[in-house]
């Protein structure tokens, strides 16, 4: 009777130990599909952030694109053509850079011989009342156009503040100037917009950054980047000459 008696109750004992750790297993388990929706929803959460970002990206840059399509529109009304079909460029940057080296702060040198003409990508502006400075890109390094509203024809101080944009081609005529700090620049006398740009450049600090993006828009790469470019121009010039050789 007490043999019997010990294996009735160890067998209740396992019964219940049993019973009690599939009821804890089965909590855990509950417990665990109950964690599972607030995953879930942190997961659609940053899935929808980061939806919205691409999204709001999207729409500012459509929004700029539309501003910059209007001044097109508002230049042709003018009856200016944005996009020029020719422009007579006597001088590349590096070329006044050199033949300008010796002329000293604050002069300016206006004869006739001195009349130039340039062209160039923005890359940057900097207004100040009546005066405005840009910076010119062209494929040989910088030059900054000076502009008066004083000496500027027309109204073309104000098309120069409300219709140029960063990102255009701009040509240039006038007298070179030494600036007091230095800068050799170009006193305008008139300038056109021989390319209007649609989009805005990448942010100047931070530049173009993605790898995949650089190769897929080289000519974004080239733009912020002119080691880039001459990279290209010197394969070329190798790849000529040994052409040539052949």
């Amino acid at each position: 009777m007490t043999s019997s008696a010990q294996t009735n109750n160890s067998s209740v004992v396992s019964s219940t130990e049993n019973n009690n750790s599939s009821m804890i297993s089965s909590g855990e388990n509950n417990n665990s599909l109950m964690a599972s929706p607030d995953q879930d929803d942190h997961t659609v959460i940053a899935r929808n952030r980061r939806s919205n970002n691409s999204t709001s990206t999207s729409t500012s840059t459509s929004d700029k694109e539309a501003i910059r399509i209007n001044k097109v529109e508002e230049l042709r009304s003018n009856g200016l053509e944005p996009y020029a079909y020719k422009w007579d460029r006597t001088h590349t940057a590096s070329q006044l850079q050199e033949i300008y080296k010796n002329l000293g702060n604050g002069e300016e040198s206006n004869s006739e011989s001195d009349y130039v003409s340039i062209s160039g990508r923005i890359v940057a502006r900097r207004a100040f009342g009546k005066l405005a400075f840009l910076t010119l890109r062209d494929d040989s390094g910088m030059i900054q156009p000076y502009c008066e509203k004083e000496r500027l024809v027309g109204d073309q101080f104000e098309q120069l503040k409300t219709l140029v944009d960063i990102g255009d081609i701009l040509g240039a005529n006038g007298s070179i100037k030494r600036t007091e700090k230095g800068e050799l620049s170009v006193c305008a006398n008139s300038f056109s917009i021989l390319t209007k740009s649609l989009l805005p450049l990448p942010d100047k600090y931070h530049g173009l950054t993605d790898i995949d993006k650089r190769y897929r828009q080289r000519y974004v790469d080239m733009i912020l980047n002119p080691e880039v470019a001459d990279t290209f121009r010197k394969r070329a010039k190798i790849g000529s000459s040994w052409w040539c050789r052949s």
